[in-house]
């Protein structure tokens, strides 16, 4: 009995398959607890990747651990996991320019038990380099009067665009107040652009220039006029009742060769010398239209018209006198909202940006075209550094609402035609700046709003750097334009991970 006993071997079998079964639990259960392990790395690898983007846009170094804790929760999502010991660090290296961000957590075990592992250590590290080249960017936000109108999610459309500016602004600053790297402008346009610097006109003075041929009214001249609260030349004196802006430097029928409204500085174009831009209103026959202050200032030799010579172009006077007075009387289209040159402080594009106020048509033409001349080096504004070493990393966001129209007292006094008689010739001017910007490695931002046509969409594309994204950008309604801008300001500010 004892040896059949023994001779009996079916219980070995479920013995051996019982003890084989204990390294397979365990194998299995190693399996999935570092599986489950490996899922909590890549969550915390992926906020502190959030995390430290964040930090990164930060100027002000003293806040850094509360940015990176703030935003390293609010992209840790673990409910589904025992995870205990959660903890951040953050550190900067003021001579690589980096932002190392590291983060730790424990995963309590399920299988692993069985052989005395009752958790998993996890960790990640990230770094983050901020490039140090400065920043010149200026908004150019469309306030015609369409900008009054709903922006779906709530709230007008200039209220929607104030809003996504701002955005922009905290983006770039974080909690700063102010950035020896970043400089901000701002060009309100409707069918013009006011050039003034928000101080009531009442004064001018003459600046005596090399003498040119002035492209109006074809007379040899040697000064130009600055306004009190301006820092735009001027050709002629502006009236009492200048509101502040400017003409567009465009001679109809003459060559793009030789217009000045797709050019940046005052200068010589082709055959015309545009030392400055027209006022509305001026008088332009050569007689001194008396706006105040202006005899105390400077004594004017009344000079013999010249019907030509040795400068003036070879076309006929009288008839450019005709093509660009068309409405020329008109300054009824000046926005109130005025240019914001480059500034270093937030407080003063943020106080801007809230002033701003819908009305009047669209030329997009000017927006960019101010921009572009706020932008810049040298005249007529001076707040971008002539050398700088390294180059600043210079953008402009166009905004807009509405495809281009004409009106009888625009930009181009009405020479194109009015309401959409008027956009073929205007998006023609517009495209000649977008390429004129784009050829000094500018980059164009362009964003189409509450505004679904297919027709601006093609123009818009081809405005932007590129026609897709981070350059180009459809938002329907105010939440897509806040994301956008929020993207934008990441672009902008360059930021990259490094390891």
């Amino acid at each position: 009995m004892f040896e059949k006993f023994l001779s009996d071997t079916r219980g070995v079998v479920a013995l051996i398959f019982g003890l084989a079964l204990i390294p397979l639990i365990v194998a299995i259960g190693i399996a999935v607890d570092y599986s489950r392990g490996s899922l909590l790395q890549a969550k915390i690898a992926a906020a502190i990747d959030a995390a430290g983007l964040a930090a990164g846009r930060s100027a002000n170094t003293d806040d850094l651990e509360q940015v990176v804790s703030t935003f390293f929760h609010a992209n840790f999502n673990t409910a589904s996991m025992p995870v205990s010991n959660v903890s951040t660090t953050v550190s900067t290296d003021g001579a690589t320019g980096t932002i190392t961000v590291t983060s730790s957590a424990s995963l309590e075990t399920s299988f692993l038990r069985i052989v005395g592992i009752d958790e998993i250590p996890v960790s990640a590290t990230t770094v983050i380099s901020r490039t140090t080249y400065p920043i010149d960017l200026v908004f150019s936000i469309d306030i015609s009067g369409s900008m009054s109108n709903s922006a779906v999610s709530g709230g007008s459309r200039i209220e929607a665009a104030q809003t996504a500016a701002n955005t922009l602004l905290d983006t770039l600053y974080g909690t700063d107040a102010s950035s020896t790297d970043i400089k901000i402008g701002l060009v309100p346009w409707s069918s013009m652009v006011n050039v003034t610097d928000g101080n009531a006109f009442n004064d001018t003075n003459s600046v005596g220039v090399s003498t040119f041929t002035n492209p109006i009214n074809g007379e040899l001249q040697s000064e130009v006029y600055m306004a009190n609260n301006s820092q735009v030349p001027l050709l002629f004196e502006p009236p009492n009742n200048w509101k502040g802006c400017v003409y567009a430097r465009y001679i109809d029928g003459q060559p793009n060769a030789d217009q000045g409204d797709a050019q940046d500085h005052p200068g010589t174009y082709g055959i015309m010398e545009w030392a400055g831009w027209e006022p509305p209103g001026a008088d332009t026959d050569g007689e001194d239209p008396d706006p105040p202050s202006k005899k105390k200032k400077k004594k004017k030799k009344k000079k013999k018209k010249k019907k030509k010579s040795h400068h003036v172009p070879d076309f006929d006077i009288g008839i450019i006198g005709t093509a660009y007075a068309a409405g020329g009387s008109d300054n009824s289209p000046c926005p109130n909202s005025k240019i914001t040159p480059l500034r270093h402080d937030k407080a003063g594009i943020v106080a801007a940006i809230e002033d701003l106020s819908a009305g009047g048509a669209t030329d997009i033409a000017q927006g960019l075209v101010w921009a572009w001349r706020v932008l810049m080096p040298g005249e007529p504004f001076s707040e971008s550094e002539p050398v700088s070493d390294p180059i600043p990393y210079r953008a402009i966001v166009l905004l807009t609402d509405g495809a281009q129209v004409g009106t009888s007292g625009d930009a181009y006094k009405g020479v194109f035609g009015t309401d959409s008689s008027a956009r073929d010739q205007m998006d023609a001017r517009l495209r000649l700046v977008a390429e004129a910007i784009k050829a000094q490695g500018i980059n164009i931002y362009a964003i189409q709003f509450a505004n679904g046509s297919s027709e601006l969409q093609d123009l818009m594309e081809e405005v932007a750097t590129e026609p897709n994204s981070p350059y180009y950008h459809y938002a329907p309604d105010g939440d897509a334009l806040e994301q956008i801008f929020e993207l934008i300001g990441s672009e902008v500010a360059k930021l990259r991970i490094v390891q």
